[in-house]
């Protein structure tokens, strides 16, 4: 740093710079901030459902869909991934403010048929 600043005549006034000696102390870093460290953290672990609560479920929401993704892509979707036989699922698609699309399935699928879709995605 003090080489380019040397070299386009620059000369701090309202800092010092550490010394050649503690310049060599310290860590090379982008831009100088801190070392650019990776951490990977544990992905969240879903609590363990109890028989009687899996009874209870009744449906399920998947967000996130493009804003325009149509009905026909919806459904293909739902026949991949949540049930191949989709002509008895109450299905309700709804265009969300945040420019993307959700799809509710209210009805039509058992409590197994949910939980394999929520663990698939």
């Amino acid at each position: 740093m003090r080489k380019l600043w040397t070299n386009i005549g620059f000369a701090p006034t309202n800092f010092e710079l550490p010394t050649e000696s503690e310049a060599e102390v310290l860590e090379d870093t982008k831009d100088g901030d801190k070392p650019v460290t990776t951490s990977k953290t544990e992905s969240t672990k879903r609590p363990e459902l109890t028989d009687q609560a899996k009874k209870k479920l009744t449906g399920l929401r998947i967000t996130n869909f493009p804003a325009n993704i149509s009905e026909k892509q919806v459904v293909r979707f739902m026949k991949d991934h949540a049930k191949p036989d989709i002509d008895g699922v109450n299905i309700e698609i709804t265009r969300t403010e945040r420019n993307s699309t959700q799809v509710v399935i209210f009805s039509g699928l058992t409590p197994e048929e949910i939980l394999e879709t929520s663990a698939k995605n």
